[in-house]
């Protein structure tokens, strides 16, 4: 059994629960198979109160009403990892992530633009906006969903049971570039939206030139801003009659996601000289103009801050034997907090985050990537602020 996380027991979850989930996963790490030196690895890391993410996701069909008093301590948020794998993923910068596979990410999309133009023309025929479909309606036949294992150039190469195949980071996943040892995918019970919100930004600070990384990215933005998104009182202008065409009328609810047959090849943003255009985002926005990076020294991914030399570890993390030699520039939960809270407050500036010692589960490569893992800053201010000049292609 994995080793239980401060929130994840069985006092919290019932052992029963626990036994079926790892017998789903045959009790073994979701990437390397092995059985020693597991954890459950959250998507939705909301060790930080208050966290208004769970409450945001029920208002907006993208979770169960169930489990309320630990509403992230479902099979829909948490796989068992090596424990290694999982400081990858929360490590200061991720080294590593799972991602929904690209065709789920090509379904999901090409619901949501569906369902904005139904709700749209149910307006324009004088009824009443229909609103969201429940979960079950949208996600119900989604128990099961494949993942694709990402890895940046620094991270270390992962040997997997039973074989002892060893993959190296241009294999995870090997997409594109095309790799003839590619990663397999990884077959789990996370839900389209626990992982979509919390492996987006792990996804976006691995700063990548491929198409097929920005594709996903931007595909993967849209799908959130859709989530959140709702008609204007004046909704005139906002009928894109390009999404729904021929026999397509958008006329009737979407197709469920689970029955959609649609692929990331014949919707990804690159393939087409003209991509879909990413709605507005924010319908109010917010009045502070500056990017949301971290005003601290940058990092190097696989380079040790705070080490005299800056030398590469050999595993692409850094080692832990002192808290000096840990970063001495990265945010506290604290300072987080309190940085969150002013931009709620609406202040015209980026606020400095005060240097401090490295604290386990900061993630990202910036202050947004690390609110929004936390489930502590709003979806669409975190996509306003996304820096997609990572993706060398665009620039």
């Amino acid at each position: 059994m994995p080793q239980a996380s401060v929130r994840t027991g069985t006092d919290v979850v019932p052992t029963l629960k626990l036994g079926a989930m790892m017998a789903f996963y045959e009790g073994a790490c979701v990437i390397t198979h092995i059985t020693q030196s597991l954890r459950w690895a959250h998507m939705l890391n909301s060790a930080i109160n208050p966290s208004h993410r769970l409450k945001e996701m029920l208002d907006r069909h993208l979770r169960e009403d169930r489990h309320p008093a630990h509403a992230a301590e479902v099979r829909e948020n948490i796989v068992p990892l090596r424990v290694d794998l999982y400081i990858g993923m929360d490590s200061p910068r991720t080294f590593r992530t799972l991602f929904l596979h690209e065709d789920i990410i090509a379904k999901t999309l090409a619901y949501e633009r569906h369902l904005k133009m139904y709700r749209l023309n149910e307006i324009e025929a004088g009824r009443v906006d229909p609103g969201r479909p429940t979960h079950d309606e949208v996600f119900g036949g989604c128990k099961k969903n494949l993942h694709r294992w990402h890895c940046a150039p620094t991270a270390y190469p992962v040997e997997t049971a039973p074989t002892y195949q060893i993959y190296k980071p241009a294999d995870c996943p090997g997409v594109e570039p095309y790799s003839s040892n590619q990663f397999p995918p990884v077959n789990t019970l996370l839900s389209i939206p626990f992982s979509l919100l919390h492996n987006l930004p792990r996804l976006t600070s691995m700063a990548s030139s491929s198409k097929y990384h920005s594709d996903l990215v931007t595909m993967g933005q849209e799908i959130v801003s859709l989530w959140y998104w709702d008609p204007l009182p004046n909704h005139e202008g906002q009928l894109n009659t390009s999404v729904c065409m021929g026999n397509n009328p958008c006329s009737a609810l979407p197709v469920p996601i689970s029955n959609r047959s649609d692929t990331f090849e014949a919707l990804r943003p690159s393939a087409h000289d003209k991509g879909y255009e990413l709605i507005d985002v924010v319908q109010a926005r917010p009045t502070f103009q500056s990017p949301s990076r971290l005003d601290v020294e940058e990092m190097t991914p696989g380079t040790c801050q705070g080490s005299r030399d800056g030398l590469q570890s050999s595993t692409g993390e850094c080692p832990s034997s002192t808290d000096e030699e840990k970063s001495s520039s990265q945010p506290l939960s604290s300072d987080i907090l309190t940085w969150a809270n002013n931009v709620i407050g609406g202040e015209e500036k980026m606020l400095p985050l005060t240097a401090t010692p490295y604290e386990k589960g900061i993630v990202g490569g910036s202050a947004n990537d690390v609110l929004m893992v936390r489930g502590l800053i709003h979806p669409l201010m975190y996509l306003n602020y996304i820096n997609l000049e990572k993706f060398s292609y665009l620039l």
